[in-house]
């Protein structure tokens, strides 16, 4: 049987390289028919993604025990949105989830960059494309998601979640640090489009006012919200001192 999940996170990877060297050609040489391929391939990274993404949610839900990181991270008695906040209860679908949403960012930004000069917008769609690319290669090659448990049958039960991380904060707390981290993604890929097509203007700037406000709000949110999680947990004050990754929404 086709692993819906795995076969749509390959497809995604190789679209997306695809599209970084499809896109760095048509810049190049300014191939206008080239460059609306890479641009549709950055399209279709965000649609097979979201297709993997959505087949591991399902895998919890219906606690499909084939996968080792499902049977790691639930179990059949968690309640089914703990089941939904499973998938990021751990560093594999964690960043299956932030490759997920940085390629959505990425796909509507393309879709916007006709307000860009021609230039700029040619060498956005391959350094949005390299940016998702590394995270899926990451997923893919790394920390993939969908790696079957190395038994010949299959356990009735998982292991469950990490009780700390069986809070309702769980299901809004991470994935809006998720939401600011890689909304950053848009003004730095704006930013080194404008230097590779040597566009010295401001206009650039002004391109990427927008994302840097929304990604900055969801920082805020999802700080505050994590820091009350901290609190009521583990009484330790009201933030994660030692997560590097709470305390890099703060800077």
């Amino acid at each position: 049987m086709i692993d819906f999940g795995h076969f749509s996170l390959a497809v995604a990877w190789l679209l997306s390289s695809y599209s970084v060297v499809a896109g760095v050609v048509a810049a190049r040489m300014s191939n206008v028919k080239l460059y609306q391929s890479a641009e549709n391939g950055v399209k279709l990274v965000s649609f097979f993604t979201l297709i993997s993404l959505f087949q591991l949610g399902w895998a919890f839900l219906s606690h499909d025990y084939r996968y080792a990181y499902v049977w790691q991270t639930s179990n059949n008695d968690m309640p089914a949105l703990y089941l939904v906040s499973a998938i990021w209860g751990g560093m594999d679908g964690s960043l299956l989830l932030w490759a997920g949403i940085m390629s959505v960012f990425g796909a509507t930004a393309v879709c916007r960059a006709p307000a860009a000069t021609v230039s700029m917008r040619m060498w956005l769609v391959p350094v949005v494309a390299l940016s998702t690319g590394f995270f899926l290669s990451v997923v893919l090659f790394l920390t993939n998601p969908f790696t079957l448990l190395p038994i010949q049958s299959l356990p009735s039960d998982g292991n469950g979640m990490n009780p700390l991380l069986q809070n309702p904060s769980m299901l809004i707390h991470p994935p809006l640090l998720y939401l600011g981290f890689t909304g950053f993604m848009i003004p730095f890929s704006v930013c080194l489009a404008a230097l590779l097509s040597g566009e010295l203007s401001d206009s650039w700037t002004r391109l990427t006012r927008r994302w840097t406000l929304i990604a900055w709000s969801f920082l805020s949110a999802g700080i505050i919200l994590g820091g009350n999680w901290a609190y009521i947990e583990l009484g330790c004050g009201g933030f994660w001192a030692w997560d590097p990754v709470e305390n890099a929404s703060f800077m």
